[in-house]
């Protein structure tokens, strides 16, 4: 987990570590603290780590999630295609302090350690059909919502 000093990581840390027990999940956490974040730094700091030029957090993590300050919202998307072009290729989640700020903190925690999980190769969901039902059929699930 990376992030800055402008964010308190421990609620965030705790509801990770009690879910993914209940998830039965097996989950090793490490915290990169970068200091206090400013322009001209922030996003340097990110790409120094993601570049990985030893190639440490390749061989150690199997993913990196980025907690990012408001300041860096714009680069996200930057970001993201950083990792991926990147000669590591590493697997990211990236998070927006105003996010992890907003009500219903459990709730978002939880779905992000789902896409966590789900990015470092476990099934989230796996349907149990019933007997009567043939073996070779798909399970296809689908959600909408109206368009406000």
């Amino acid at each position: 987990m990376v992030y800055f000093d402008s964010y308190d990581s421990r609620s965030l840390i705790n509801i990770f570590t009690s879910t993914a027990n209940n998830m039965k999940l097996r989950m090793r956490l490490k915290e990169f603290c970068l200091g206090r974040y400013t322009a001209n730094k922030g996003l340097t700091d990110i790409e120094d780590i993601l570049r990985d030029d030893k190639e440490e957090v390749k061989n150690n993590f199997n993913l990196v999630f980025i907690i990012l300050p408001s300041g860096l919202k714009t680069q996200y998307k930057k970001i993201k295609r950083y990792a991926l072009m990147s000669s590591s290729r590493v697997i990211t989640q990236i998070a927006l302090e105003s996010t992890l700020g907003k009500k219903g903190f459990n709730s978002i925690a939880t779905k992000l350690l789902l896409q966590v999980a789900t990015k470092t190769g476990n099934v989230p969901w796996l349907p149990e059909p019933p007997k009567s039902i043939n073996s070779r059929l798909m399970v296809v699930g689908i959600d909408s919502t109206p368009d406000k």
